[in-house]
């Protein structure tokens, strides 16, 4: 019997990475945990260009979308006051006693 791992990543933005890490590990999990969103102290900066901090770009939204029908897919977005806070969300978030954590820019 399989063991049942959930895969969180914290995200914002990355399209091009995302990919190439679902494609890296979507044979081993069973869940994939979504926790997206940038920092407080990067509002001001995202709000300056016209982007919504509380979550990623339309390509990157949609690129999580189209693996809806492989994988179950857990999606949170929100400002975070920083990274613990982010990470813990995500942990919590995961259903699975094992739990692995990868950044969009660091595929397996």
């Amino acid at each position: 019997m399989k063991t049942p791992i959930s895969l969180y990543i914290p995200i914002h933005n990355h399209p091009g990475l995302l990919s190439y890490v679902l494609d890296s590990c979507i044979d081993i999990i069973d869940e994939l945990v979504f926790i997206d969103g940038a920092y407080e102290g990067m509002t001001p900066w995202f709000n300056l260009i016209g982007k919504d901090s509380s979550k990623s770009d339309e390509e990157t939204l949609n690129l999580i979308e189209s693996y809806k029908d492989k994988i179950n897919i857990v999606y949170h977005n929100g400002i975070w006051k920083n990274e613990p806070d982010k990470h813990l969300f995500g942990f919590k978030a995961c259903k699975n006693n094992i739990v692995l954590t990868i950044d969009t820019d660091e595929p397996f």
